[in-house]
Protein backbone atom coordinates (compact mmCIF):
# COMPACT_ATOMS: atom_id res chain seq x y z
CA UNK A 1 0.00 0.00 0.00
CA UNK A 2 1.20 3.45 -0.58
CA UNK A 3 1.86 5.89 2.16
CA UNK A 4 -0.52 8.52 3.14
CA UNK A 5 0.53 11.97 1.78
CA UNK A 6 -0.81 15.31 2.79
CA UNK A 7 -1.13 16.64 -0.42
CA UNK A 8 -0.40 20.41 -1.37
CA UNK A 9 -3.86 22.36 -1.92
CA UNK A 10 -2.59 25.04 -4.66
CA UNK A 11 -3.89 24.82 -7.95
CA UNK A 12 -3.52 25.81 -11.16
CA UNK A 13 -4.43 25.85 -15.41
CA UNK A 14 -1.38 24.53 -17.05
CA UNK A 15 -0.62 23.53 -20.86
CA UNK A 16 0.41 20.24 -22.12
CA UNK A 17 3.21 19.26 -24.52
CA UNK A 18 2.75 18.11 -28.05
CA UNK A 19 0.80 15.15 -28.38
CA UNK A 20 2.54 11.85 -26.97
CA UNK A 21 1.01 8.11 -28.09
CA UNK A 22 1.62 4.91 -26.84
CA UNK A 23 4.54 4.06 -28.47
CA UNK A 24 6.12 6.40 -27.02
CA UNK A 25 6.15 8.92 -29.91
CA UNK A 26 7.66 12.33 -29.19
CA UNK A 27 8.09 11.14 -25.65
CA UNK A 28 12.16 13.00 -26.04
CA UNK A 29 11.70 13.57 -21.81
CA UNK A 30 10.22 10.45 -20.41
CA UNK A 31 12.30 9.31 -17.96
CA UNK A 32 14.21 12.61 -17.24
CA UNK A 33 12.37 13.20 -14.19
CA UNK A 34 13.08 10.86 -11.17
CA UNK A 35 10.31 9.25 -9.94
CA UNK A 36 10.90 9.85 -5.98
CA UNK A 37 8.56 10.73 -2.97
CA UNK A 38 7.61 13.85 -2.48
CA UNK A 39 9.80 16.84 -2.24
CA UNK A 40 12.46 15.53 -5.01
CA UNK A 41 12.28 17.92 -8.01
CA UNK A 42 13.57 16.85 -10.92
CA UNK A 43 16.34 18.17 -13.35
CA UNK A 44 14.41 20.89 -15.38
CA UNK A 45 13.75 20.20 -19.11
CA UNK A 46 14.40 22.13 -21.82
CA UNK A 47 11.24 24.71 -23.07
CA UNK A 48 9.93 23.88 -26.11
CA UNK A 49 8.20 26.31 -28.63
CA UNK A 50 4.87 27.84 -28.21
CA UNK A 51 2.33 25.89 -29.97
CA UNK A 52 -0.18 28.21 -31.85
CA UNK A 53 -3.08 25.68 -31.06
CA UNK A 54 -3.82 24.82 -27.51
CA UNK A 55 -1.88 21.57 -28.06
CA UNK A 56 -2.92 19.55 -24.51
CA UNK A 57 -4.25 23.02 -22.86
CA UNK A 58 -5.91 21.37 -19.65
CA UNK A 59 -5.93 21.93 -16.27
CA UNK A 60 -7.74 19.63 -13.59
CA UNK A 61 -11.59 19.46 -14.03
CA UNK A 62 -11.61 18.14 -10.81
CA UNK A 63 -10.96 21.55 -9.70
CA UNK A 64 -13.74 23.26 -11.44
CA UNK A 65 -15.74 24.84 -9.37
CA UNK A 66 -12.76 26.74 -7.12
CA UNK A 67 -9.66 27.30 -8.50
CA UNK A 68 -8.14 30.12 -10.99
CA UNK A 69 -5.03 31.24 -11.73
CA UNK A 70 -3.50 34.37 -12.77
CA UNK A 71 -3.17 35.31 -16.44
CA UNK A 72 0.84 36.02 -16.00
CA UNK A 73 0.93 32.74 -14.20
CA UNK A 74 -0.26 31.15 -17.49
CA UNK A 75 1.54 33.11 -19.37
CA UNK A 76 4.98 31.47 -18.10
CA UNK A 77 4.67 28.41 -18.51
CA UNK A 78 2.61 28.24 -21.66
CA UNK A 79 5.80 27.22 -23.52
CA UNK A 80 7.12 24.48 -21.28
CA UNK A 81 4.10 22.95 -21.22
CA UNK A 82 3.84 19.33 -19.39
CA UNK A 83 8.02 19.09 -19.28
CA UNK A 84 8.04 21.98 -16.63
CA UNK A 85 5.59 20.23 -14.90
CA UNK A 86 7.54 18.57 -11.95
CA UNK A 87 9.98 22.10 -11.38
CA UNK A 88 6.69 23.61 -10.09
CA UNK A 89 4.78 20.91 -8.72
CA UNK A 90 7.09 17.74 -6.96
CA UNK A 91 4.00 15.35 -7.21
CA UNK A 92 4.37 15.69 -10.97
CA UNK A 93 7.65 14.01 -10.94
CA UNK A 94 6.85 11.36 -8.16
CA UNK A 95 5.36 8.33 -7.56
CA UNK A 96 1.87 6.85 -8.24
CA UNK A 97 1.26 8.57 -10.87
CA UNK A 98 -1.17 8.60 -14.08
CA UNK A 99 -2.00 7.99 -16.67
CA UNK A 100 -1.08 4.05 -17.16
CA UNK A 101 -0.59 1.41 -20.60
CA UNK A 102 -2.35 -1.75 -18.77
CA UNK A 103 0.04 -4.10 -20.27
CA UNK A 104 0.20 -7.64 -20.06
CA UNK A 105 3.15 -8.21 -17.19
CA UNK A 106 1.80 -5.17 -14.59
CA UNK A 107 -1.79 -7.13 -14.92
CA UNK A 108 -3.32 -9.60 -12.24
CA UNK A 109 -6.52 -10.94 -11.38
CA UNK A 110 -8.31 -10.39 -8.10
CA UNK A 111 -10.95 -12.45 -7.54
CA UNK A 112 -11.80 -9.77 -4.69
CA UNK A 113 -12.90 -7.19 -7.37
CA UNK A 114 -17.04 -7.07 -7.74
CA UNK A 115 -19.19 -5.37 -9.94
CA UNK A 116 -19.15 -1.99 -9.40
CA UNK A 117 -22.03 -0.36 -7.72
CA UNK A 118 -23.70 3.02 -8.89
CA UNK A 119 -26.59 4.81 -6.77
CA UNK A 120 -28.44 7.83 -8.37
CA UNK A 121 -27.34 8.19 -11.50
CA UNK A 122 -30.66 8.02 -13.41
CA UNK A 123 -30.94 11.83 -12.48
CA UNK A 124 -34.90 13.20 -13.31
CA UNK A 125 -35.23 15.59 -16.21
CA UNK A 126 -36.35 17.96 -13.43
CA UNK A 127 -32.69 18.45 -11.88
CA UNK A 128 -30.31 20.07 -13.98
CA UNK A 129 -26.64 19.38 -14.65
CA UNK A 130 -24.41 22.31 -15.96
CA UNK A 131 -22.13 21.73 -18.97
CA UNK A 132 -19.04 24.55 -18.92
CA UNK A 133 -16.16 25.34 -20.97
CA UNK A 134 -13.31 25.68 -18.09
CA UNK A 135 -10.41 26.67 -20.78
CA UNK A 136 -9.13 23.27 -20.77
CA UNK A 137 -11.69 20.33 -21.13
CA UNK A 138 -15.63 20.19 -21.29
CA UNK A 139 -17.09 19.41 -17.99
CA UNK A 140 -20.21 18.69 -16.97
CA UNK A 141 -21.58 19.24 -12.99
CA UNK A 142 -22.83 16.20 -11.16
CA UNK A 143 -25.46 15.81 -8.31
CA UNK A 144 -24.31 15.13 -4.74
CA UNK A 145 -27.14 12.27 -4.90
CA UNK A 146 -25.01 10.22 -7.39
CA UNK A 147 -22.73 7.92 -5.43
CA UNK A 148 -20.31 4.71 -6.08
CA UNK A 149 -19.36 2.21 -3.47
CA UNK A 150 -15.90 0.81 -3.04
CA UNK A 151 -15.76 -1.10 0.13
CA UNK A 152 -15.08 0.23 2.62
CA UNK A 153 -16.00 3.71 1.26
CA UNK A 154 -18.74 5.41 -0.49
CA UNK A 155 -17.30 7.79 -2.82
CA UNK A 156 -19.58 10.65 -3.97
CA UNK A 157 -20.03 12.16 -7.50
CA UNK A 158 -18.37 15.64 -8.35
CA UNK A 159 -18.32 16.29 -12.32
CA UNK A 160 -17.28 14.42 -15.23
CA UNK A 161 -14.98 15.59 -18.31
CA UNK A 162 -13.52 14.76 -21.41
CA UNK A 163 -9.98 13.93 -23.19
CA UNK A 164 -9.80 14.00 -26.79
CA UNK A 165 -7.01 14.47 -29.63
CA UNK A 166 -7.02 16.45 -32.87
CA UNK A 167 -8.09 16.35 -36.74
CA UNK A 168 -4.46 15.54 -37.08
CA UNK A 169 -4.17 12.73 -35.15
CA UNK A 170 -7.52 11.01 -33.56
CA UNK A 171 -5.81 9.68 -30.41
CA UNK A 172 -6.65 11.32 -27.32
CA UNK A 173 -7.40 8.84 -24.34
CA UNK A 174 -5.03 8.99 -21.42
CA UNK A 175 -5.26 5.44 -20.80
CA UNK A 176 -3.89 2.76 -23.01
CA UNK A 177 -5.00 -1.05 -23.54
CA UNK A 178 -1.71 -3.10 -24.75
CA UNK A 179 -0.62 0.14 -26.22
CA UNK A 180 -3.27 1.48 -27.86
CA UNK A 181 -4.60 4.78 -27.73
CA UNK A 182 -8.20 5.62 -27.90
CA UNK A 183 -9.72 8.30 -30.27
CA UNK A 184 -11.12 9.55 -26.32
CA UNK A 185 -11.95 9.15 -22.72
CA UNK A 186 -14.21 10.47 -20.17
CA UNK A 187 -13.55 10.34 -16.41
CA UNK A 188 -16.33 10.34 -13.89
CA UNK A 189 -15.10 11.95 -10.61
CA UNK A 190 -16.26 11.29 -6.98
CA UNK A 191 -14.71 12.07 -3.64
CA UNK A 192 -14.75 9.95 -0.57
CA UNK A 193 -17.81 10.72 1.68
CA UNK A 194 -15.68 10.92 4.57
CA UNK A 195 -14.43 14.25 3.81
CA UNK A 196 -16.15 17.66 3.41
CA UNK A 197 -15.86 18.14 -0.19
CA UNK A 198 -13.48 17.51 -3.45
CA UNK A 199 -11.12 19.81 -2.61
CA UNK A 200 -10.46 18.04 1.13
CA UNK A 201 -10.51 14.93 -0.04
CA UNK A 202 -7.91 15.48 -3.07
CA UNK A 203 -5.35 15.93 0.14
CA UNK A 204 -5.83 12.81 1.32
CA UNK A 205 -4.26 9.42 -0.28
CA UNK A 206 -8.25 7.68 -0.48
CA UNK A 207 -9.92 11.20 -1.31
CA UNK A 208 -10.83 10.75 -4.82
CA UNK A 209 -12.30 7.78 -6.76
CA UNK A 210 -12.31 8.36 -10.85
CA UNK A 211 -13.98 6.11 -13.87
CA UNK A 212 -12.47 5.90 -17.06
CA UNK A 213 -14.42 5.17 -20.00
CA UNK A 214 -12.70 4.76 -22.93
CA UNK A 215 -14.08 6.27 -26.32
CA UNK A 216 -14.08 4.88 -29.49
CA UNK A 217 -15.66 5.82 -33.35
CA UNK A 218 -18.91 3.58 -34.18
CA UNK A 219 -22.13 4.75 -34.48
CA UNK A 220 -24.08 7.80 -33.29
CA UNK A 221 -24.98 7.64 -29.10
CA UNK A 222 -27.38 9.51 -28.12
CA UNK A 223 -26.66 9.67 -24.59
CA UNK A 224 -23.59 11.14 -25.47
CA UNK A 225 -25.05 13.48 -27.92
CA UNK A 226 -26.39 15.26 -24.96
CA UNK A 227 -23.66 17.20 -24.09
CA UNK A 228 -21.76 17.07 -27.27
CA UNK A 229 -24.51 18.76 -28.87
CA UNK A 230 -24.10 21.56 -26.65
CA UNK A 231 -20.65 22.06 -27.33
CA UNK A 232 -21.93 24.82 -29.66
CA UNK A 233 -23.08 26.61 -27.05
CA UNK A 234 -20.10 27.05 -24.53
CA UNK A 235 -17.27 27.58 -27.76
CA UNK A 236 -15.51 29.59 -25.38
CA UNK A 237 -13.98 29.63 -22.39
CA UNK A 238 -16.20 30.49 -19.25
CA UNK A 239 -19.39 30.11 -20.94
CA UNK A 240 -21.73 27.50 -19.69
CA UNK A 241 -25.22 25.80 -20.38
CA UNK A 242 -27.58 23.82 -18.42
CA UNK A 243 -29.32 20.93 -19.32
CA UNK A 244 -32.18 18.70 -18.00
CA UNK A 245 -31.07 15.93 -15.87
CA UNK A 246 -30.69 11.95 -17.50
CA UNK A 247 -29.27 8.53 -16.83
CA UNK A 248 -25.49 9.59 -16.85
CA UNK A 249 -25.29 5.66 -16.03
CA UNK A 250 -25.89 5.18 -19.83
CA UNK A 251 -22.77 6.32 -20.56
CA UNK A 252 -20.95 3.80 -19.23
CA UNK A 253 -20.15 0.49 -20.48
CA UNK A 254 -23.10 -2.34 -19.78
CA UNK A 255 -20.19 -4.32 -18.12
CA UNK A 256 -19.51 -3.07 -14.70
CA UNK A 257 -17.76 -6.12 -13.90
CA UNK A 258 -14.90 -5.78 -16.39
CA UNK A 259 -12.21 -3.13 -15.39
CA UNK A 260 -9.00 -2.10 -14.98
CA UNK A 261 -8.17 -1.00 -11.13
CA UNK A 262 -4.89 0.92 -9.87
CA UNK A 263 -4.04 3.51 -7.41
CA UNK A 264 -2.59 6.52 -9.14
CA UNK A 265 -2.61 10.36 -9.36
CA UNK A 266 -4.50 13.18 -10.92
CA UNK A 267 -3.47 13.66 -14.45
CA UNK A 268 -2.59 17.52 -14.19
CA UNK A 269 -0.95 19.32 -11.45
CA UNK A 270 -0.10 19.11 -8.53
CA UNK A 271 -0.36 15.51 -9.84
CA UNK A 272 -1.64 14.65 -6.20
CA UNK A 273 -1.69 10.48 -6.00
CA UNK A 274 -4.68 10.40 -4.41
CA UNK A 275 -6.84 8.84 -7.27
CA UNK A 276 -8.37 5.50 -6.71
CA UNK A 277 -8.85 4.25 -10.78
CA UNK A 278 -11.11 1.90 -12.23
CA UNK A 279 -10.78 2.09 -15.77
CA UNK A 280 -13.46 -0.01 -17.79
CA UNK A 281 -11.89 -2.65 -20.25
CA UNK A 282 -15.12 -2.27 -22.67
CA UNK A 283 -15.47 0.86 -24.70
CA UNK A 284 -18.37 2.90 -25.82
CA UNK A 285 -19.05 3.92 -29.29
CA UNK A 286 -19.61 7.56 -30.43
CA UNK A 287 -19.72 8.86 -34.31
CA UNK A 288 -17.12 10.42 -36.50
CA UNK A 289 -19.44 13.12 -36.74
CA UNK A 290 -19.54 13.30 -32.52
CA UNK A 291 -15.75 13.00 -32.44
CA UNK A 292 -15.57 15.61 -35.09
CA UNK A 293 -17.88 18.35 -32.58
CA UNK A 294 -15.39 17.46 -29.63
CA UNK A 295 -12.70 17.79 -31.38
CA UNK A 296 -13.38 21.31 -33.21
CA UNK A 297 -16.14 22.76 -31.53
CA UNK A 298 -14.17 24.41 -28.65
CA UNK A 299 -11.35 26.87 -27.48
CA UNK A 300 -9.22 27.46 -25.07
CA UNK A 301 -9.51 31.67 -24.78
CA UNK A 302 -12.42 33.46 -24.41
CA UNK A 303 -15.36 34.91 -26.72
CA UNK A 304 -12.91 38.42 -26.77
CA UNK A 305 -9.65 36.96 -27.35
CA UNK A 306 -7.85 38.69 -30.93
CA UNK A 307 -5.91 35.11 -30.81
CA UNK A 308 -8.34 32.45 -30.39
CA UNK A 309 -6.59 28.85 -29.43
CA UNK A 310 -8.01 25.81 -30.25
CA UNK A 311 -8.66 23.33 -27.08
CA UNK A 312 -7.26 20.06 -28.42
CA UNK A 313 -4.83 16.92 -27.51
CA UNK A 314 -5.79 18.01 -24.15
CA UNK A 315 -4.13 13.97 -22.01
CA UNK A 316 -1.10 13.60 -20.52
CA UNK A 317 1.57 11.36 -21.85
CA UNK A 318 2.23 8.06 -20.04
CA UNK A 319 3.66 7.64 -16.70
CA UNK A 320 5.74 4.45 -15.29
CA UNK A 321 3.79 1.88 -13.33
CA UNK A 322 7.05 1.57 -10.97
CA UNK A 323 6.48 -1.26 -8.78
CA UNK A 324 2.64 -0.90 -8.94
CA UNK A 325 0.64 -3.89 -10.15
CA UNK A 326 -2.88 -3.39 -11.94
CA UNK A 327 -5.80 -5.58 -10.75
CA UNK A 328 -7.97 -6.99 -13.10
CA UNK A 329 -12.08 -8.28 -12.42
CA UNK A 330 -11.96 -10.55 -15.03
CA UNK A 331 -10.14 -13.41 -15.80
CA UNK A 332 -10.86 -13.92 -20.09
CA UNK A 333 -7.62 -12.45 -21.85
CA UNK A 334 -5.64 -12.79 -18.39
CA UNK A 335 -6.11 -16.15 -16.80
CA UNK A 336 -7.38 -17.65 -19.83
CA UNK A 337 -4.71 -16.61 -22.05
CA UNK A 338 -2.19 -17.96 -19.26
CA UNK A 339 -4.34 -21.44 -19.38
CA UNK A 340 -4.71 -21.57 -23.17
CA UNK A 341 -0.52 -21.18 -23.75
CA UNK A 342 0.17 -23.46 -20.60
CA UNK A 343 -2.63 -26.71 -22.19
CA UNK A 344 -0.87 -25.57 -26.01
CA UNK A 345 2.35 -25.65 -24.22
CA UNK A 346 1.35 -29.52 -22.77
CA UNK A 347 0.22 -30.46 -25.93
CA UNK A 348 2.95 -29.66 -27.92
CA UNK A 349 5.20 -30.79 -25.51
CA UNK A 350 3.15 -34.42 -25.10
CA UNK A 351 3.19 -34.71 -28.95
CA UNK A 352 6.86 -34.44 -29.23
CA UNK A 353 7.56 -37.01 -26.79
CA UNK A 354 4.97 -39.68 -28.81
CA UNK A 355 6.94 -39.02 -31.86
CA UNK A 356 10.70 -39.55 -29.90
CA UNK A 357 9.54 -42.36 -28.23
CA UNK A 358 8.03 -44.22 -31.46
CA UNK A 359 11.17 -43.58 -33.39
CA UNK A 360 13.27 -44.88 -30.88
CA UNK A 361 11.02 -48.29 -30.77
CA UNK A 362 11.40 -48.38 -34.01
CA UNK A 363 15.08 -48.27 -34.13
CA UNK A 364 15.08 -50.88 -31.99
CA UNK A 365 12.66 -53.16 -34.37
CA UNK A 366 15.28 -52.63 -36.77
CA UNK A 367 18.20 -53.75 -34.24
CA UNK A 368 16.38 -57.09 -33.86
CA UNK A 369 17.08 -58.64 -36.82
CA UNK A 370 20.46 -60.58 -36.27
CA UNK A 371 22.05 -63.17 -38.94
CA UNK A 372 23.52 -66.35 -37.35
CA UNK A 373 26.29 -68.63 -38.92
CA UNK A 374 23.74 -71.68 -39.56
CA UNK A 375 24.92 -75.13 -37.52
CA UNK A 376 26.71 -78.47 -39.10
CA UNK A 377 24.81 -80.52 -40.96
CA UNK A 378 25.23 -83.33 -38.42
CA UNK A 379 23.91 -81.27 -35.76
CA UNK A 380 20.91 -80.32 -37.73
CA UNK A 381 18.41 -82.71 -35.77
CA UNK A 382 15.61 -80.41 -36.53
CA UNK A 383 13.91 -79.07 -39.88
CA UNK A 384 16.16 -75.97 -40.83
CA UNK A 385 17.62 -75.58 -44.10
CA UNK A 386 21.27 -77.22 -44.42
CA UNK A 387 23.70 -74.43 -45.07
CA UNK A 388 24.81 -75.52 -48.76
CA UNK A 389 21.68 -76.94 -50.58
CA UNK A 390 20.69 -76.67 -54.44
CA UNK A 391 17.23 -75.09 -55.75
CA UNK A 392 15.81 -78.39 -55.48
CA UNK A 393 16.53 -78.83 -51.43
CA UNK A 394 15.78 -75.19 -50.77
CA UNK A 395 12.18 -75.41 -52.36
CA UNK A 396 11.39 -78.30 -50.23
CA UNK A 397 12.70 -77.05 -47.07
CA UNK A 398 10.59 -73.93 -47.40
CA UNK A 399 7.24 -75.87 -48.55
CA UNK A 400 4.08 -76.53 -46.78
CA UNK A 401 4.32 -79.67 -44.35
Amino acid sequence: MRPHFLLSTELCHLHYRSPLYCDGTNNTNTGSVKTTVVGHIGPKPQQQNANPKCVGNIANAIYDNFQEMSKHSREEIRNDGENSWATKYSFCGGVYQSPLDFHGSILQYDSTLKPIQLYGYNASSTDYFTISNNGHTVSMSLLPSMYLEIPPFRYIASQLHFHWGSLADQKGSEHCIGGRRYPAEMHIVHYNSKYADVSTAMEAADGLAVLGILIEIGSFNPSYDKIISQLTNIKYKGQNIQIPGFNVQHLIPERLDEYYRYEGSLTTPPCNPSVLWSVFRNHVFISEEQLLLLETALYCTGQNSSAPIEMVDNYRRLQQEGDRRVSVSFREGIVLAVTLACVLGTVVLTAVTCWLFQRKKRGKETKKVVYSPAVPMEENTSKECPRKMGVHNFNMCFSPM
